[in-house]
């Protein structure tokens, strides 16, 4: 330290600047003859942080769904990054504090949902000459452009071409075939979060009117989830269905072809009486439907749980014809054809119903043991004991020929809810009912349920099965629930499981009295004589449970040793249907692909870029890979649904069904239906035995 002799006094310090460090306060110091004085100064160095305030371009605050949260920002010192930080609900964010100098920026790194990359560098002041303080703080404000894109509409009627003769039409649909623009149709395009046209902002919704080449397009809107709504169009013209379109990506066109369609309804049946004029509606009376244009009764396809063609279609409890599908607007005519479970539509009398003596008495057993105390559960137990054909299996039996019954399993068993429904259906005490439920309103398929005095019950419209008296005590009785006398249900291990080999019927496990030891028996051959089933032929019990036992021991023994075979199987399959899936969505992609080349097609052909024979030509190819490309997306559905169904034993239900096995407690409930499908008897030598997963029999080296 510069040491420099000063005469006695009092003299002022003061530090020259430097600028990395904040300039300390001159300080006075007395200096005395023969004495050395001391001056202190604490250097601190200059430092500063950055709050950044993110902003939208155009409005300054974020639009449509966009957010100005969540973008990261990256601050770097000579090009390296230091630190990360992401902007918050406000778009805004503060940094650390970091020590002054040259060579300080801040970059958008990634940008918040809906917004650009920003990539511009800015320069952060953090120059320690800016700066006198410890503690500084620099203010950077920066704009954000969001994502837009417009919206494309073509909108249009596939009519016939007046140039192609009439003749030539019916050959192939698709053969003269031309899209008939329609103009004047408009659409409401708002941001589907704020609700409606009239609560969203200026900026995120327009109105398009389609022109005379059926086209419209919209502003560019930001970026969010866009509701498309039809206020009006041609007439006698369905509008087009709400739809959603997401506008993600940056410049993009999102267009769509919309075909008219026309106006469909939904029927609604009641039954009148022809004298009083009362409302007399019937659940699950079928009826057929004839269309007067053409004179032919009409069919409706159903895919679910498998394809079926339809042409009896049944009523629900609110007089509603269900239909799987609506009808074009036009005249048609009903023809009643089926009649509620205990009844048969009467031969001579129009709309009457008459008993059918064999189904009327297992309605009368059911209300009969409810009247004595047994609840739903209960009754149900006791029919499948006694072997009676339910409700569907009993109507298959009677009209082989109606496709409503066709794919009814013989195994169906009596339920709760079947009995609960025979007990609460008015039907039974010659009354009808109707007006249980009613619409939810214009355009809804859901169904509100009535109070019960908003009913229609029209009594004395056909023999009762029960009195009205029964039919009270018979509610109360369900109604008690817990208070209802309960039995012991009867679990033994191959409940519900042993079955005719002849007729595939349940049978029925019996014991006679003053005989040990339970046996089965097939009680369809005691109600009918010329079947094929063995008649009075008795099954012993204990015969048929140890059989299926010693049968599971070999077959785990089976699946033990192809455990590591059946997991390489399982592997495959799942390699199959992964790869399958790979297919689908490839396939899906080229149909919306050749989706957007008949649009082209079309803008080509309006624009007159392109004939009218080349558009329909092209147009048609276009069609015929579109068609092709759906038959192989259901093929691929098909084929991941059949690999689907072979379930081998995993290992979880393997691990769990040997465990049961080692207990060594013999043939038990859990164990039979844990493997078990079904156990057909064909003779006392003779049992077939269908598991529950494929045959691990089938290729195995005995």
């Amino acid at each position: 330290m510069y040491k420099r002799q000063l005469l006695p006094g009092t003299y002022l310090v003061k530090e020259l600047p430097v600028d990395r460090y904040v300039t300390p306060s001159a300080q006075y110091v007395t200096i005395e003859s023969g004495q050395t004085s001391s001056v202190h100064f604490s250097n601190i160095l200059k430092k500063f942080r950055v709050h950044v305030v993110k902003s939208d371009a155009d409005t300054g605050n974020a639009q449509g769904d966009a957010t100005l949260a969540g973008a990261t920002y990256g601050i770097f010192r000579d090009g390296e990054l230091i630190d990360t930080y992401t902007t918050g609900p406000d778009g805004s964010f503060m940094t650390r504090y970091y020590v002054c100098g040259d060579g300080w920026t801040i970059r958008e790194i990634e940008p918040s949902t809906g917004y650009l990359l920003n990539e511009t560098v800015y320069e952060v002041g953090a120059s320690p000459s800016l700066y006198e303080v410890e503690l500084n703080t620099t203010e950077n404000q920066v704009t954000e452009t969001v994502i837009y894109g417009n919206i494309q509409l073509v909108k249009h009627t596939d009519d016939l071409d007046p140039d192609v003769p009439e003749g030539e039409n019916t050959d192939d649909p698709n053969a003269g075939i031309i899209e008939r623009p329609e103009a004047g149709a408009v659409f409401e395009v708002y941001l589907k979060a704020a609700g409606s046209y009239d609560a969203t902002k200026e900026s995120e919704r327009d109105l398009l009117t389609t022109d005379a080449d059926g086209f419209a397009s919209s502003k560019p809107l930001p970026y969010g989830h866009y509701t498309v709504h039809q206020i009006a169009g041609e007439e006698g013209k369905a509008f087009v269905p709400d739809f959603t379109v997401f506008i993600s990506s940056d410049g993009k066109t999102y267009s769509y072809i919309l075909n008219n369609r026309t106006i469909t309804a939904r029927l609604k049946v009641e039954k009148c009486d022809a004298e009083t004029g009362k409302i007399i509606p019937v659940t699950g009376t079928g009826f057929q439907i004839k269309d007067l244009s053409t004179g032919e009764f009409i069919t409706q396809t159903v895919y679910y749980p498998n394809p079926e063609t339809l042409d009896t279609f049944y009523v629900s409890d609110e007089g509603w014809l269900m239909l799987p599908e609506p009808l074009a607007a036009g005249d048609y005519e009903l023809y009643e054809v089926a009649a509620p479970y205990g009844y048969v539509l009467h031969p001579e009398i129009r709309n009457k119903l008459k008993l059918d003596p064999e189904a009327a008495e297992v309605v009368r057993r059911v209300f009969d043991e409810a009247l004595e105390g047994r609840n739903t559960s209960q009754i149900a137990l006791s029919l499948n004991d006694d072997n009676i054909p339910t409700p569907g299996q009993y109507f298959k039996d009677k009209h082989p020929d109606k496709k409503k019954y066709s794919r009814m399993s013989e195994k169906i068993s009596w339920t709760a809810s079947m009995v609960y429904k025979i007990l609460t259906s008015y039907v039974y005490t010659g009354a009808t009912v109707g007006h249980k439920r009613k619409s939810g309103g214009v355009g809804s398929r859901k169904t509100i349920s009535q109070k019960k005095e908003d009913w229609i019950i029209v009594e004395g419209m056909h023999e009762a099965i029960v009195s009205k008296e029964e039919f009270e005590l018979a509610q109360a009785v369900i109604r008690g629930g817990e208070k209802n006398p309960k039995r012991n249900l009867r679990y033994y291990p191959l409940k519900g499981l042993v079955c005719c080999g002849n007729c595939k019927r349940a049978l029925t496990r019996r014991k006679l009295r003053n005989e040990s030891g339970y046996f089965y028996q097939c009680t369809h051959s005691t109600h009918d004589r010329d079947t094929d089933c063995p008649v009075g032929e008795r099954y012993s019990e204990a015969w048929i449970e140890d059989t299926a036992y010693k049968a599971i021991g070999q077959m785990l023994t089976l699946v033990e040793k192809k455990a590591v075979k059946e997991h390489e199987i399982s592997k495959r399959r799942k390699s199959a249907i992964s790869e399958c899936a790979d297919a689908i969505r490839d396939l899906q992609k080229q149909y919306e692909q050749l989706k957007a080349v008949k649009l082209r097609l079309y803008e080509k052909y309006t624009s007159g870029s392109i004939t009218k024979a080349e558009y329909l030509k092209r147009k048609a190819e276009t069609d015929t890979k579109m068609s092709e490309n759906e038959e192989a997306i259901q093929r691929g559905h098909q084929r991941m649904q059949e690999l689907d169904s072979e379930h081998p034993c995993s290992d979880e239900r393997l691990d769990a069904v040997l465990g049961e096995y080692q207990k060594g407690e013999g043939l038990t409930f859990e164990l039979a239906h844990a493997l078990i499908s079904a156990i057909y008897v064909h003779g006392h030598d003779s049992i077939e035995i269908v598991w529950k997963f494929k045959d691990i029999f089938e290729d195995a080296e005995i």
